[in-house]
């Protein structure tokens, strides 16, 4: 990938960068090394990001939006809202990782999103063993937001907006109105994948 390229082939001046760093800040049994994630922190820059990318192997097609933070990319723009749904614990097993869980412990969060009867004992029990390290059942991932919104009313809120003027959704880390957001925006959301119990 051009990332990894670009640290294992980095032109002569950076190099020297990176072989100081990496000099000056690897402890034993634990060299310094870069993790370079797309996508987290993305906040509402998601679409502007995908502008000037190209297509990726997720199916994300060239210029549109890319994933929200650390999140699965929505359905390309182009096709008919009809996003996928995955159980909540299978989606976020590839997530369980040191790398993310403890190094990246300013935040990588994955926005999930899920339907207005998702049962609240399920979505009790799955934010107990999430918050509970030990747990039997690893999850990944140190932040976790959630929209709750069926892909209808997203749908009947980017068309009608007055009924649905109190949607909202996660966005990086804080709440938007679904109706104040472009259309371009309102469109990423419509695609993001569901989780079910």
């Amino acid at each position: 990938s051009i990332l990894r390229e670009t640290f294992d082939n980095a032109p002569p001046g950076v190099k020297g960068i990176f072989e100081r760093l990496e000099k000056e800040y690897s402890l034993p049994g634990r060299p310094f090394g870069f993790v370079a994630l797309p996508g987290i922190g993305t906040f509402e820059a998601y679409v502007g990001y995908g502008l000037s990318s190209g297509a990726s192997a997720d199916g994300r097609r060239s210029g549109q939006p890319i994933g929200s933070d650390l999140s699965p990319a929505p359905v390309p723009q182009d096709l008919p809202a009809n996003p996928d749904s995955c159980n909540i614990y299978e989606a976020l097993k590839c997530w369980d990782m040191d790398v993310i869980n403890i190094d990246l412990s300013c935040g990588s969060e994955v926005d999930l999103m899920i339907r207005e009867d998702f049962p609240l004992d399920h979505l009790t029990e799955f934010l107990r063993k999430y918050a509970d390290l030990d747990s039997d059942c690893p999850i990944g991932s140190n932040v976790i937001t959630f929209t709750c919104a069926n892909p209808e009313t997203l749908e009947k809120a980017s068309q009608k907006s007055d009924p649905y003027e109190l949607v909202r959704v996660r966005t990086g880390g804080w709440s938007e109105h679904f109706i104040v957001l472009f259309p371009v925006h309102q469109g990423q959301y419509r695609r993001r994948m569901y989780v079910h119990p």
